[in-house]
C-alpha cells in the first residue's frame, strides 16, 4: 500500500496544470493512484490557493470554499473507491520573510495541518540558505508545529550532506539551540534511475527519508507515479524501511 502525502487533488483551486481543474480530473487522478496501490491521499492545495479563497483574514478556520470542495470530492471518491481515504493538508511555501505570517494563518486555522495533526508540509526555494532554512524550521517548531520538509531532494544547501539532514531530523547534534526534529519527504518522480536523481537515491540508502509523495498536479503532464518507483525501491530497501516510508511513518502520524 502507498500513503501519498502530497497531491494537488482539490478541484479548481490552482492555476492551469498546477492542480485538478475539476472533480472529473480529480477523480481520474485519484483512480490512477488507486490502481498503483495508493490507499490514502492527502489533498494538499498550495498556500496561495488558500489565500485566494480566504475572504476575511481575521476569520477562524479553513476557508469555506476549500472545505466545501474537499467534502464534495471526499463523498465522490468514497462512492467510486470506498477503500481510498482522502485527507486534507496544505503545502506551505516558507521563507524567513513570511514565516511569521505563516504562523498567524496556522494559528487561525486558515492553513490546514496534515489531517488535523500538528504536522505541516513546508517547501522552500531551491536556493534557500542554510541559515534561513534552520531559522524557519525553528520558528515553526517553537510555535507548536512539526515541519515536514517537502521535496527535500531539491534543496541545494542540503545536497550530499547527510550529517546536516540528520541534524534536521534530530538524530545528530548541531548545537544547543538546534534540538528539534523535522521529517524528510521525497517526490516519487525523483526516484527515476537517472544521473540527476543520484542524490535522492543516496538519501534513500542512508535511511534519512521519512515519507514519499507523488506531488501529482494533473492527469496529463504530471499524474501520480508510484508503481515503477516502488519496484525500484523494493530492490534496494529492506522490507521494514520500505513499509515505513511508503505507509507506516505517515499512517502513524496522520491517522487516528
Amino acid at each position: 500500500m502507498f500513503f501519498d502525502i502530497k497531491h494537488r487533488l482539490l478541484p479548481d483551486t490552482e492555476p492551469f496544470c498546477q492542480g485538478a481543474q475539476d472533480e472529473d480530473m480529480a477523480e481520474c487522478m485519484a483512480f490512477e493512484a488507486y490502481q498503483q496501490g495508493c490507499r490514502f491521499i492527502m489533498a494538499t492545495p498550495s498556500d496561495s490557493a488558500i489565500q485566494n479563497a480566504l475572504e476575511d483574514p481575521d476569520s477562524e478556520g479553513i476557508p469555506s470554499g476549500i472545505a466545501k470542495k474537499y467534502h464534495s470530492l471526499s463523498r465522490r471518491i468514497r462512492r467510486s473507491m470506498p477503500d481510498l481515504i482522502l485527507g486534507l493538508g496544505c503545502e506551505i511555501r516558507c521563507s524567513s520573510g513570511n514565516v511569521e505570517e505563516i504562523i498567524y494563518h496556522l494559528n487561525k486555522g486558515h492553513y490546514p495541518t496534515m489531517n488535523h495533526t500538528p504536522y505541516i508540509l513546508v517547501s522552500f526555494a531551491e536556493d534557500v540558505t542554510r541559515g534561513d532554512l534552520w531559522f524557519c524550521l525553528e520558528q515553526l517548531h517553537r510555535a507548536g508545529y512539526m515541519p515536514i520538509l517537502s521535496h527535500a531532494q531539491n534543496i541545494r544547501t542540503l545536497r550530499y550532506d547527510i550529517h546536516e539532514i540528520q541534524c534536521l531530523k534530530g538524530n545528530a547534534e548541531r548545537g544547543p539551540d538546534y534540538r528539534f526534529k523535522a521529517l524528510i519527504q521525497l517526490d516519487t518522480l525523483s526516484l527515476h534511475p537517472t544521473e540527476s536523481n543520484h542524490w535522492s537515491w543516496e538519501m534513500i540508502r542512508s535511511g534519512v527519508v521519512d515519507m514519499l509523495a507523488t506531488n501529482a498536479k494533473n492527469s496529463f503532464s504530471h499524474p501520480p507515479h508510484i508503481q515503477e518507483e516502488l519496484a525500484a525501491l523494493d530492490r534496494v530497501c529492506s522490507p521494514d524501511y520500505l513499509k515505513a516510508i511508503t505507509w507506516g511513518n505517515a499512517a502513524k502520524r496522520f491517522l487516528p
